[in-house]
């Protein structure tokens, strides 16, 4: 093993890390049918604060790739490359689509926002739960999404997309983005809900816990 580096950003605790491939600015090759999306997107880091620290910060660590493997002989330092403000509390969980450009958060206040990485937009908010998300998980279907609460409820979302197109030549893209998403059905299992996965086996089954001595697998 081998220390890196040390990124700092926060006046608050680091409550959470997620990797994730996101969309670089120039996106000119998405649009052709035979480009490489990795080629296109960079390995990214993301952090959130705690219940002080609002923001979502973005981090290129790419670089980290070219030393291990040997291609990079110094080591460089990762690059704040985005914040995502817009919470009024702190960030409790992060799901990235894997669209390389949509981002969908929760906070203490029940909120779940959607963003749009590329730009650092926020598109839209969703105002269903009444107390802390404690959970996003996308299904292996990855076409569905579950957000679990301190409510003691889970939604599953059903999200919609669209293929990318090039409004100046016209040139429709196969890859899809996210376009938006719809409650489908709430679940309730009667008690606070403090942990949330999916299976990676089987397309509809979600497994939590919470305020209970034993964890529940759920068939959608």
């Amino acid at each position: 093993s081998e220390y890196l580096e040390t990124i700092t950003a926060y006046d608050d605790v680091v409550s959470g890390l997620y990797p994730f491939k996101v969309a670089r600015d120039d996106l000119k090759n998405r649009f052709a049918k035979t480009s490489n999306f990795d080629e296109d997107c960079m390995t990214a880091l993301i952090s959130t604060g705690g219940k002080f620290d609002n923001a979502i910060l973005i981090w290129d660590i790419s670089w980290t790739h070219s030393y291990i493997r040997g291609r990079l002989k110094e080591k460089k330092n990762s690059t704040l490359v985005r914040r995502l403000e817009g919470h009024n509390s702190g960030v409790t969980s992060i799901l990235p689509i894997p669209d390389g450009v949509t981002l969908i958060s929760g906070c203490y206040d029940g909120k779940i926002c959607v963003w749009n990485t590329l730009k650092s937009k926020l598109l839209g908010t969703i105002q269903h739960h009444k107390a802390n998300v404690s959970g996003l998980r996308l299904l292996r279907c990855k076409t569905r999404f579950a957000s679990a609460s301190w409510d003691k409820t889970i939604c599953i979302w059903k999200i919609g997309y669209r293929n990318i197109s090039d409004k100046s030549t016209g040139i429709v893209s196969d890859r899809k983005i996210f376009e938006g998403c719809e409650l489908e059905k709430i679940i309730d299992p009667n008690f606070k809900i403090l942990s949330l996965n999916a299976s990676i086996n089987r397309k509809n089954w979600i497994v939590f816990g919470g305020a209970i001595n034993r964890v529940i697998i759920w068939d959608i």
